[in-house]
């Protein structure tokens, strides 16, 4: 199956399509569009910054792009990655995640599943459905091996065990893992995913999905490689983050709902994420950008802004076009751990 390309020629035609048809004669068409495609600002203050090398190309060359942050983002001025500059250590992070008490979390986990709305369970089932085009046929049958690296609530686990997989998680928070095994009867390792590679064991999983979790850990290099011995021949990995190309991140990168710290680490866009998987191992089968667990609201909120438009139908219009071009802020990819490796020349 061929990939999905961001930024090709013919959403542009069809987003130029839908202005002509919603946006006011007197806006000029070439100027929204300019507006569309604006980057995230570049400061030139080299304030509070340190030599972090990119967890990409290794390169110590960068340019602030929110340099008064207490943790300031950069762009690699190599490979164009974007990092936060001041990463924290290992055991800090761990530290963050298990900051809640199991019996917080039992309470916390208990309130969410009563206000848990029809939005977010469609986007829970979402999260699955959008990989069946790449599913095997065993998928439909029972003790198909997946595995969710950052199970969180843990509701992708209990959706794969109601499909009748064998169905593990992985969760960095102790007292979240242990709830989810004492309550919900889960199977969870408390640890990062190289733990979970020591617990269970290489060529295991047909499938590990990895949502809205790369961005948050400080080797996401050493995890996609952890995902790769975790997984069988010809299994598959789907990786979900936020866009850090998104139009909502180049228009206001600081007020970007995704760009919070110390949650997140890493921005990576369409380039950075095929390049890290490619140099994993992987063959990058598709990849595309959605609404996914973004908020939909300031999105057309945003559109509606700066397009002048007259109501949130014309920018849902306009949103719909969006995600073909790269723009909306779930950014998603599915690939595969080949059969038999490539040798050195690529065969």
């Amino acid at each position: 199956m061929s990939t999905k390309a961001p930024l090709a020629p013919a959403p542009y035609l069809r987003l130029r399509s839908v202005l002509r048809r919603i946006i006011p004669v007197g806006i000029r068409h070439s100027r929204v569009l300019s507006g569309l495609r604006k980057r995230i600002g570049r400061p030139r203050s080299m304030f509070n910054l340190v030599a972090v090398p990119c967890v990409l190309c290794g390169s110590k060359s960068f340019s602030p792009i929110t340099p008064n942050r207490t943790a300031p983002v950069v762009r690699c001025g190599y490979c164009g990655f974007l990092y936060v500059n001041r990463q924290p250590s290992e055991s800090d992070v761990r530290s963050y995640y298990e900051l809640e008490t199991q019996e917080g979390y039992t309470r916390n986990i208990r309130q969410w599943q009563r206000e848990q709305n029809a939005r977010m369970e469609k986007v829970w089932i979402e999260d699955m459905e959008c990989l069946s085009p790449w599913l095997p046929p065993q998928a439909k049958t029972k003790g198909f091996r997946f595995l969710d690296a950052g199970c969180a609530t843990g509701f992708q686990l209990v959706s794969a065990t109601e499909r009748g997989w064998d169905a593990w998680g992985i969760e960095l928070s102790e007292p979240i893992a242990l709830e989810l095994r004492t309550t919900s009867g889960l199977q969870v390792i408390n640890g990062t995913i190289e733990d979970g590679l020591r617990a269970l064991g290489a060529d295991n999983f047909s499938l590990v999905l990895m949502s809205h979790v790369l961005e948050h850990m400080p080797k996401p290099r050493s995890a996609v490689e952890a995902a790769y011995r975790l997984l069988k021949p010809g299994g598959l990995i789907a990786i979900y983050v936020p866009n850090g190309e998104g139009l909502q991140a180049r228009h206001d990168f600081e007020g970007w709902e995704w760009s919070g710290f110390p949650d997140h680490l890493w921005f990576f866009s369409s380039m950075a994420l095929r390049r890290l998987l490619v140099e994993c191992g992987f063959q990058v089968e598709g990849m595309w950008t959605c609404v996914g667990h973004s908020d939909a609201g300031k999105l057309y909120d945003l559109v509606k802004e700066q397009l002048h438009l007259d109501n949130y139908e014309q920018a849902g219009a306009v949103a719909e076009v969006l995600g073909p071009m790269g723009l909306l802020s779930d950014l998603r990819i599915v690939a595969r751990k080949p059969i038999k490796p490539m040798d050195q020349t690529g065969g």
